[in-house]
């Protein structure tokens, strides 16, 4: 089942974007990546290991899509790495990829891990879209020109513009340079957007300030029909509902709290409860945001947090615990030794416990109490299992708010 899936185009990012890829995972379920490189994968493997991410895969945590070609051509992509040396194929990790997408073909949609694309039109589509609207070929030259290219333009962009703009194709050559220029970047801004659609993601993952700006540009382009250039429905426009600007922040606040983990590793979260809770919450934000004005999307993540965290409510006081019949039938100082003597010789000694198994609950909440376990809490636990590693204590909510009030400034 899929609670809050977003979308990557990783690759586009270089070395950036595979640098996050657990940060991408832990707030995503699944990550849908398209066409994700072995190459950078193995050269940035710090955060998410090539074993592990093929775990992720196996799962369903992490997901594929991707032409035929790169899912299966190995040498189709050890020709284009002549040009590109993320492209290389990797048997370890492309071979096993390839088996996953083999075997799943007869699944649904929805549960495949790798799944193929059909074929791009994004050349076609440009060609014609040029030869009907010449204007647009000295503005997209401009913006591939200008000192800013790179606040507008993604970098992945920038640089296959750049290549076709010195090696051009077959069927451009004899056109001149701003043509192929504006060809490439509009071909690769419907591409990208129909590799969105096809993931049926949430939300794209945005990890450059020139990604939402690019498509806000792209948005002018519009077809015979009056529609967008990247030829998606209107529900499925990259930007609408704020989707992109809120996965943003949240992985900012994701990083901010990998600074402060004392948990366990991050993929023992990913593998956890608290990895559901988290997909979960970011969709309910999400969809309470879809028509809001854009500046109350501004720092929502953090006050959405901080808000959740204040109106939990640590339950079962001490006296609740005292006025059971349990603890009356044993005694109130009976069930204290047993609480202390489950404490200092561990859950053995409930088998020696006067007051017996049945209490083994009860003697958990009265060490809640006492501060030796952790306190039930009706807010949300994922923070403190992506932090601690545990449930939730009154410590570290004080903690959480505190490191949370910070980033709000």
């Amino acid at each position: 089942m899929m609670h809050f899936p977003t979308f990557c185009h990783i690759s586009e990012y270089g070395p950036p974007g595979y640098d996050r890829l657990d940060l991408m995972v832990a707030a995503s379920d699944p990550l849908c990546l398209w066409s994700p490189s072995s190459t950078e994968l193995r050269h940035h493997a710090a955060p998410v290991p090539v074993d592990l991410f093929l775990d992720y895969v196996d799962c369903n945590r992490v997901r594929i899509a991707g032409r035929r070609d790169w899912l299966y051509n190995g040498p189709a992509r050890q020709n284009l790495a002549t040009r590109w040396e993320g492209a290389r194929w990797d048997e370890t990790v492309d071979g096993r990829l390839r088996e996953f997408c083999e075997g799943d073909q007869d699944l649904p949609a929805e549960q495949r891990r790798v799944t193929v694309s059909g074929e791009e039109d994004g050349w076609e589509w440009s060609s014609q879209y040029l030869e009907e609207h010449p204007d647009e070929i000295d503005f997209w030259y401009s913006a591939f020109c200008s000192a800013k290219a790179d606040e507008t333009i993604p970098r992945g962009v920038l640089e296959n513009a750049d290549r076709v703009r010195m090696t051009p194709r077959a069927e451009d050559r004899r056109r001149p340079e701003p043509y192929r220029v504006a060809s490439a970047i509009l071909r690769d801004a419907r591409n990208h957007v129909q590799a969105l659609e096809f993931s049926k993601a949430q939300a794209p993952v945005f990890l450059h300030r020139a990604d939402p700006e690019f498509y806000r540009m792209v948005g002018r382009a519009r077809d015979e029909n009056q529609q967008p250039a990247w030829a998606v429905r209107a529900e499925q426009d990259p930007l609408s509902g704020h989707a992109d600007a809120i996965v943003g922040q949240l992985l900012e606040v994701l990083n901010r709290l990998n600074d402060i983990s004392q948990g366990d590793p991050l993929h023992r979260f990913i593998a956890g409860p608290g990895h559901t809770e988290l997909a979960k919450w970011s969709s309910s934000i999400c969809a309470g945001l879809k028509q809001v004005d854009a500046r109350r999307v501004d720092g929502v993540v953090v006050r959405e947090l901080r808000e959740a965290l204040r109106r939990g409510v640590f339950k079962t006081p001490i006296r609740e615990i005292f006025a059971s019949p349990t603890v009356q039938t044993a005694g109130i100082l009976g069930f204290v030794f047993a609480a202390l003597d489950v404490f200092i010789n561990g859950a053995s000694s409930y088998g020696r416990a006067s007051i017996g198994l049945s209490a083994v609950p009860i003697v958990a909440l009265t060490l809640r109490q006492m501060g030796w376990l952790s306190s039930p809490f009706d807010g949300p636990q994922w923070p403190f299992l992506y932090v601690y590693g545990t449930a939730p204590t009154k410590e570290h909510l004080r903690h959480l708010d505190r490191v949370l009030r910070r980033m709000t400034g």
